[in-house]
């Protein structure tokens, strides 16, 4: 397990190191900078070469009983944000998989918040002896979250802040730090959403549109030619959206302040499996260790709609297992979604049942999904508190829980 640790927690020997210790890793003890902490690469020790961080600190370790988790977080280092070479830079715009979405930042038109729900798009290789060698899944436009103003000159595409679960955007007309439309890019997300501040908002794909429901207000129910269908929500309701003249664009018919929040309809499922949850944004969460044994994540939500009805949110099965009080039992009436390569993601109902100190305990309830299936569980956080963090505990000492979570 060491070596294992090692290579997952490779910032985190710190200054509470004996300065024997550290001085026969690091060749020396330099000086601190101000506001700084010096920590070792433990993948490079034999380099002698420290590395800086600013960083806030939890009396829990496994080797030295004061390894640091860094707060602020960390820079994430996903390939698909940040892009480390620079052939077709300018160009091409690779991926994120936020499951059960890819999202893309184009940098060709159109351009605004792109989704893809890459499951349409699976294809198999061939079979060796009974077992498929691989599969991917090929990126679509199926809708673009944009405004009419951006036109046709690439945006300004800003990553303005960060969290351990995602990445907030700012997409603002090309020169204009007011012209712009903010967006939450969160693993597990649920919506794929977009906030306005007086552009002409717009929702635009690669495939023929068809109106199929418009009768409630601040709600309509779109079907692509690739035989998708969508749920796109208004937070303004009096706001009037049409398709266009192209037949492949949902469009503002005036300046639009507000939010707009699409949603891919599973499969013979019925229009409204999404509404109770559409006022409830969430904006990012973070990870926080309480000790070797246990964990919360910290989500920060926005809308009127997250002290009622709650958050829909997806969550991993390992993360549901080890959920403090939870409980088997069965549900109906579940959204089945698919993951890009972790299985099925379905909804089930998590319920707050008490509120401590700032933290939720949580009784959940969930389908009865084995330990070792890959299906993803889908999280309803019910809050009736003014906080909507989501508290979780891992109930035994497993060491791949504390300091790998695999998001």
């Amino acid at each position: 397990m060491a070596s294992l640790l090692f290579r997952e927690l490779h910032f985190y020997l710190t200054r509470t190191l004996w300065p024997e210790a550290k001085a026969e890793l690091t060749g020396g003890v330099p000086a601190t900078p101000a506001g700084a902490t010096q920590i070792v690469d433990c993948e490079r020790l034999g380099a002698r070469h420290p590395e800086w961080i600013s960083t806030e600190f939890i009396k829990d370790s496994f080797i030295t009983g004061a390894v640091a988790v860094s707060s602020p977080p960390r820079a994430p280092t996903n390939g698909n944000l940040i892009h480390t070479t620079t052939e077709d830079i300018d160009t091409v715009a690779n991926p994120a998989w936020s499951n059960p979405y890819a999202i893309k930042l184009p940098k060709q038109a159109p351009f605004g918040i792109q989704a893809c729900y890459s499951y349409t798009y699976r294809q198999m290789a061939d079979e060796v002896n009974g077992v498929v060698r691989y599969y991917l899944h090929e990126f679509h436009n199926d809708l673009t979250l944009l405004a009419t103003d951006f036109g046709a000159t690439k945006p300004d595409y800003e990553v303005y802040s960060f969290s351990d679960m995602g990445v907030a955007i700012r997409t603002c007309v090309s020169g204009s730090s007011t012209t712009c439309m903010d967006s939450a890019l969160v693993h597990g997300m649920a919506f794929v959403s977009a906030t306005y501040a007086g552009l002409t908002a717009c929702i635009q794909s690669d495939y023929a549109m068809t109106l199929l429901d418009s009768s409630t207000p601040g709600k309509s129910v779109v079907q692509l030619a690739n035989g998708q269908t969508w749920v796109v929500f208004a937070s303004d309701t009096s706001a009037s959206f049409s398709i266009d003249s192209t037949g492949s664009a949902l469009v503002a018919a005036a300046a639009y302040t507000g939010t707009l929040r699409v949603a891919i309809l599973p499969e013979n499922s019925d229009q409204d499996v999404y509404d109770d949850y559409a006022s409830c944004i969430v904006c990012g969460g973070d990870v926080s260790v309480q000790s070797r044994t246990s964990y919360s994540l910290e989500w920060e939500t926005e809308g009127s709609g997250c002290d009622s009805t709650g958050l829909l949110h997806f969550a991993l099965p390992h993360q549901v297992e080890v959920m403090s009080s939870a409980t088997a039992a069965q549900s109906s009436g579940a959204i089945v979604l698919h993951s890009s390569t972790r299985g099925d993601m379905v909804t089930m109902p998590l319920y707050v049942v008490s509120y401590t100190n700032g933290t939720l305990s949580v009784l959940l309830t969930k389908g009865s999904m084995s330990a070792s299936s890959f299906d993803k569980q889908l999280l309803r956080s019910v809050v009736s508190s003014p906080t909507t963090e989501l508290s979780t505990a891992i109930k035994h000492n497993d060491a791949y829980f504390w300091y790998a979570l695999p998001l």
